[in-house]
Order: structure tokens, then sequence, then C-alpha cells
């Protein structure tokens, strides 16, 4: 965690305090085991294949959006990166299927009370995601992307941009001194 870059544009993400947050709760006896997946689009597009160090791993980088008034190189600005459902991936020994997505359907639950409820204290989920940048678009295809469009995917010249996601536990250590920042999206108390 310590070597992990966060590009500076991001003023929101702090790997520092990140990292100490992590490391506390550790010695507590949470955050110790760790599921890390780089996420996909399910149906791959050939031309759009991202090789992942030559080891053999290929993704199709996933769509996401953003704001025609963060064009451009403004990582910072992505819309939502993760959808809750993802945030449920590895826990599929607990909810007792392979199949998280179709469960809660299925069940009629709501994601946001399976991950409270049912992620242990000491499983943290890191989702990884390479997002497709449009940077192989011509200038004219870039721009018909955002015509009459609130919001529109993501347009860079940068041909590899990842995006994460750190997905946590409900904690059970009280306050321990720990700066943190709390993402605006999220509420809290939500049930």
């Amino acid at each position: 965690m310590t070597e992990y870059e966060v590009v500076k544009e991001d003023v929101k993400m702090n790997r520092n305090l990140l990292s100490d947050y992590i490391s506390r709760l550790a010695l507590q006896g949470e955050l110790t085991k760790w599921s890390v997946a780089v996420m996909s689009k399910a149906r791959h597009e050939n031309e759009h294949i991202l090789d992942l160090g030559g080891n053999g791993l290929k993704v199709t980088p996933v769509e996401r959006r953003q704001s025609p008034r963060y064009s451009g190189d403004r990582y910072d600005r992505l819309k939502n990166i993760s959808i809750m459902s993802e945030e449920l991936i590895d826990l599929g020994d607990i909810l007792k299927t392979d199949r998280v997505a179709d469960y809660i359907s299925k069940n009629g639950l709501k994601p946001t009370i399976i991950r409270n409820q049912s992620r242990p204290k000491e499983r943290g989920l890191l989702l990884i995601y390479p997002i497709y940048t449009n940077h192989d678009k011509t200038l004219a295809e870039r721009e018909l992307l955002k015509v009459d469009k609130k919001l529109f995917p993501i347009i860079s010249d940068s041909k590899e941009l990842f995006a994460v996601t750190f997905v946590f536990p409900p904690t059970k250590v009280e306050a321990f001194g720990c700066e943190y920042v709390e993402n605006a999206t999220v509420g809290r108390g939500e049930a």
C-alpha cells in the first residue's frame, strides 16, 4: 500500500490516511484478509482488450461516465466507479452462491444490508477497474460522445486509466485517533 501512487489530480484520495487506517485496524484483528479483483466487461471486445503486464491476464476495460463540466484528464471527476453488487463479489462463500447479483435480485435484498451485515470484520476488498478512455477516437468522434448528454463516457488521451474501490466492513473498533475522510456519496447509517 505504501508504494501505491495516486494521481495528483485526485485530491480526495489520501494514500497515507488510507494506509494508516488499514494498518491500525489490522493491529486490532480487522482487515487482515483481502480479496483483490480486477474488473472487466462481461463481453470482451477484441479491439479494446488490455493485457495486464504480459502474465496472460487480459481484460476489457469498463466504461464509466463523467460530467461534461469535467472533461479531459480530470480523473477525480469520474462518476460511480463500482456498483453495490460488485462490492459483494468475494462473499459467495458466505452467501452460498457464485452469482451474488442474481442472489440479491432473486431474494429482493438491498446490497447495502448484505454488505453491512455479511462482510466479516477481517475481510477487505480491493476492486481495480481498468477504464476505457476513448483515447483511440478522433476529435470529431469525441465531440459526438458529448452531444446532449448530462453524463458522457470518459474522454482522455491516456490509453490506460485505472480506478480503485476499497470496500471495508463495518468496524467493531472504537475510535482510535486515526484521521479519515468520508466519501460524500456514501451516507451514514444506511441499512
